[in-house]
């Protein structure tokens, strides 16, 4: 039984398919009076030359999304290419940005090397990791993983989420290995937290499954057996003999004494 708001995307089929069989689900709605409507500033995206901030409005049936011109510098990302390849790192950008990507943060550092660029002489990566870079490096790396982008990451010393591109910045490799990474910075489950809308109880007893019968010959299958009480009964028996014996001791210690006054 899971007594629960059950917000819309907290829960699906495949969650309740992961209990076992021989055990019921009961999924009980608590329906508690919230917002109808909720406003979100959901961060800002990468616009050619310029940054869009943007705010989310949310109720029940319908998302709406503003977005305003923001500041045009574009702070917290360095790209380490070679210097000839200088130009394709500026068209790099603006095709990221056309595409539709996350804006950096000067607050969430990103450094990437790509192909033929080279590291600062102090670069030094922390031994153990902290803070926001460790969960975006993971949500990078299994991105990766899924569309076979050649990019390893890791911690830089100052908390900086420093990445290695195995591709020159002028490859469309490079362009979509740029828009994971910046993509990855954001959480995405910060958003969902701020979801309103409720899964339907139609939907929620549809998961919902009812207990199977018990079954009155599973103790023929046990691997316990009824000996232990058998052994607990010796055990009681043997302890009996103890106390008989040490009164009988007593009571011929006791006649000796006896005997020996007389």
């Amino acid at each position: 039984m899971v007594i629960s708001d059950f917000r819309l995307g907290s829960i699906d089929e495949s969650l309740v398919r992961g209990v076992p069989a021989p055990i019921g689900v009961r999924l009980i709605p608590v329906r508690a009076e919230g917002e109808a409507i909720r406003e979100i500033i959901a961060g800002e995206s990468l616009g050619p030359e310029v940054l869009f901030g943007r705010r989310v409005r949310i109720d029940a049936a319908t998302t709406t999304a503003t977005f305003s011109r923001g500041p045009t510098s574009i702070e917290g990302l360095t790209l380490l290419v070679s210097p000839e390849d200088q130009a394709d790192a500026a068209s790099l950008l603006r095709v990221a940005a056309r595409a539709g990507v996350h804006a950096p943060s000067s607050t969430q550092p990103i450094i990437v090397r790509f192909a033929g660029g080279r590291w600062p002489s102090q670069h030094q990566e922390q031994t153990t990791p902290q803070g926001w870079a460790p969960s975006a490096a993971l949500r990078l790396l299994r991105h990766a993983d899924q569309a076979g982008l050649p990019v390893t990451a890791a911690i830089g010393e100052d908390g900086a989420l420093v990445v290695d591109v195995n591709a020159r910045p002028g490859t469309v490799v490079a362009a979509e290995a740029l828009r994971a990474i910046l993509d990855a910075r954001p959480d995405p489950e910060r958003l969902s937290g701020e979801e309103i809308a409720h899964i339907p109880r139609e939907r929620l007893e549809a998961f919902g499954r009812p207990s199977p019968p018990a079954d009155t010959a599973a103790w023929q299958r046990s691997d316990e057996s009824d000996g232990r009480w058998f052994w607990l009964g010796a055990l009681a028996l043997l302890g009996v003999e103890a106390w008989i014996r040490r009164g009988r001791s007593a009571a011929l210690a006791i006649s000796e004494v006896d005997a020996h006054a007389a």
